[in-house]
């Protein structure tokens, strides 16, 4: 058994090289056989990082969405002579805290 790093068993199964012609004659006495061992790794994702990957979408959506709000709630402050000197409309307010949170 070859050793690769990894933990798994192999197996090696016995396949006759039928490709392969047989010689019958007195000289020709090797055994043309042929065994193959087939290595691999099966690595499926845990519950644990599946979970935890979940976990940190929901957090980055979270905070997304807290950044939009304190957007909105920040610009409908001001007064409408302050968002013609920044060149904001009343009615572009939620577009605006929208990229600013999710981008385009």
């Amino acid at each position: 058994m070859l050793h690769s790093g990894n933990s798994q068993t192999c197996v090696a199964k016995y396949h006759p090289a039928l490709h392969i012609e047989r010689n019958n004659s007195p000289v020709d006495t090797e055994d043309r056989t042929m065994t193959t061992v087939t290595d691999f790794n099966v690595t499926a994702p845990s519950f644990g990082a599946a979970l935890t990957a979940r976990w940190t979408a929901l957090r980055e959506q979270m905070a997304k969405r807290a950044l939009y709000r304190k957007t909105i709630t920040e610009l409908q402050s001001l007064t409408g002579r302050e968002l013609a000197d920044l060149g904001i409309h009343r009615s572009a307010i939620k577009g605006i805290a929208h990229e600013a949170a999710f981008g385009k």
